[in-house]
C-alpha cells in the first residue's frame, strides 16, 4: 500500500512538470568556430534529414556564414549571416518539422548585430527549400531596424491576397545589439499561424491574433533564414505544444477566472477550434463556454495536452498520500 501511494504521487508530479517535445534542437555548441561554415546535413539532395543546407547568396553577391563565440552579450557558439555587399541578402535553410503532427512552435534567438543607421533585418519563414519564392510560405516573421524604421512583422500566406500581415506585439521595441526570443506557432489542421517575441531571459511580449495562410503552402519542408547585414542566430528549436486544454479560453495553459471574461469579451465570435473565448474547442464562443470553465476550473496544460491540477492540488494530494501511510503504520 505504501508504495502504491508513492508511486502515484511520483507520477502525478512527474505528469504536472512534463516537458513539450522538442525536435532537432539546434545550440551550435557542438560545431567548429569557423569563418566558412559548410551544409551540414544528410541527404540527397531530395529528402534532407537533418542539419544546415542550401546556402545562397540571394542578390548575387557572396554571403558569408561563420560559427563564432564573440557574438554581442553571448560568450556562447552561435551561427552568423552576413554579407560582403551593405544592404544585400544572405540566406540559409535549417532542416526541422515534425511530419505528421498538426501543431508544432519554431523558437529562435536572434540579435541584428550591425552598427546603428544600417539596414538591418532578419525574415524567418516556413517554406520548401527547392522555392526561391520567399513569399511562399504559411508564416513569416520579420524584425526589421534601420535609422528611419523599426518593424516586427507577421506575415502569412503569400501575395496576390493569398496572405496577410499583423506586427507582432511589441514591434517598437526591437533595436541593434539586443538578444530576441522569436516564437511561431502554425497550426496545419486551420491552416493558421501567430507569433511573439521579448528579449532573450525576459518577458515575452503578447501573441499576435491568428493569420490565416493558403494551404497550398502547408507542405513545407524546411526554414529558411533570410538575412540583411550581420545577424545571429542561436538556441533554434521545433516545440509540439499542448493540445487544446478544455476550459482554457484565452490560451495561457490555465483554467482559471480571466477565461470568464475571455467568454464574455468575444462572445458570439465564430471560427476555427481555440479561438478566443472558445473554452471547448467546437470553434463558437456561446454559454457552453462558460460551462466548460466551470468544468474543468484549475487546470492546466501538461504535456501532450493532458489536464493536469495545479502544483497547489498535487502537494495536497502528496500531504494526504503521506498521512495515510503514516495512518496505516499506526
Amino acid at each position: 500500500m505504501t508504495k502504491l501511494l508513492l508511486t502515484v504521487l511520483v507520477v502525478g508530479l512527474a505528469v504536472g512538470t512534463a516537458q513539450a517535445l522538442v525536435n532537432n534542437p539546434d545550440d551550435f555548441e557542438t560545431y567548429a568556430l569557423t569563418d566558412d561554415f559548410e551544409e551540414t546535413s544528410i541527404g540527397d539532395g531530395a529528402e534532407w534529414y537533418t542539419g544546415w543546407f542550401n546556402f545562397e547568396n540571394v542578390n548575387g553577391v557572396a554571403g558569408i556564414w561563420e560559427i563564432v563565440d564573440t557574438s554581442p552579450d553571448n560568450a556562447t557558439r552561435v551561427f552568423k549571416q552576413s554579407n560582403t555587399s551593405p544592404g544585400a541578402n544572405t540566406q540559409s535553410h535549417w532542416w526541422g518539422r515534425f511530419f505528421g503532427d498538426d501543431y508544432q512552435i519554431l523558437q529562435y534567438d536572434m540579435i541584428l548585430a550591425e552598427s546603428e543607421d544600417t539596414y538591418n533585418r532578419t525574415l524567418v519563414s516556413q517554406n520548401k527549400w527547392e522555392n526561391n519564392a520567399y513569399w511562399e510560405m504559411t508564416g513569416m516573421v520579420m524584425l526589421k531596424k534601420t535609422s528611419t524604421v523599426t518593424e516586427a512583422i507577421l506575415y502569412s500566406g503569400g501575395l496576390g491576397g493569398l496572405g496577410s500581415e499583423v506586427a507582432l506585439p511589441g514591434d517598437s521595441s526591437v533595436t541593434w545589439g539586443v538578444w530576441y526570443t522569436v516564437e511561431m506557432h502554425t497550426d496545419l489542421v486551420a491552416n493558421k499561424v501567430k507569433a511573439r517575441f521579448g528579449p532573450t531571459g525576459g518577458t515575452m511580449n503578447d501573441w499576435t491574433e491568428w493569420l490565416g495562410y493558403d494551404p497550398n503552402y502547408e507542405n513545407y519542408n524546411s526554414h529558411r533564414f533570410l538575412s540583411t547585414g550581420d545577424v545571429y542566430f542561436d538556441n533554434i528549436s521545433l516545440t509540439l505544444p499542448p493540445a487544446l486544454l478544455p476550459g482554457d479560453a484565452n490560451g495561457d495553459g490555465v483554467v482559471s477566472a480571466d477565461d470568464y471574461g475571455s467568454v464574455q469579451l468575444n462572445f458570439g465570435d465564430t471560427g476555427v477550434a481555440g479561438i478566443p473565448g472558445d473554452a471547448n474547442g467546437d470553434g463558437v464562443v456561446s454559454a457552453d463556454d462558460y460551462g466548460s470553465v466551470q468544468l474543468n476550473f484549475g487546470a492546466t496544460a501538461g504535456m501532450s495536452g493532458v489536464s493536469v491540477p495545479e502544483p497547489a492540488t498535487l502537494m495536497l494530494l502528496g500531504v494526504g498520500s503521506l498521512l495515510l501511510i503514516r495512518r496505516k503504520k499506526l
